[in-house]
């Protein structure tokens, strides 16, 4: 779970005003994160020197931390080489390997085009 900005302690104030509301300390199942994209770059990179080969991004909130993970955390793992800037394949089925299925509706292929009834 994690809280950006790029501004040091300013993601560290959004979960405090969180916390105050609420009136007790945010918590969540997963690890909390606060700070700067190059931070969260820098904790993400030390956990794969570490053997961790995935992370999992949650954005305590849609509103701001999915735009400072897409447009400052990525970029920053891409200056470090650490994020693809492009894929290998056009399709999600050619990233993972996958043949093209046989078209069933292609005459000749035993599909619903081969039978015609009158």
């Amino acid at each position: 779970m994690v809280f950006l900005d790029e501004r040091p302690g300013v993601a560290r104030s959004r979960r405090d005003r969180l916390d105050a509301l609420s009136g007790e300390a945010w918590t969540s199942d997963a690890e909390v994160f606060t700070g700067t994209p190059s931070e969260l770059a820098d904790l993400l990179l030390d956990r794969r020197r570490s053997g961790l080969t995935g992370f999992r991004l949650r954005p305590a909130t849609l509103s701001r931390d999915l735009p400072a993970i897409t447009r400052a955390l990525v970029p920053e793992l891409q200056a470090r080489g650490a994020f693809r800037r492009s894929y290998e394949a056009g399709t999600l089925r050619g990233l993972l390997g996958l043949p093209r299925p046989a078209n069933r509706f292609a005459a000749g292929v035993g599909g619903a085009a081969d039978t015609v009834s009158a």
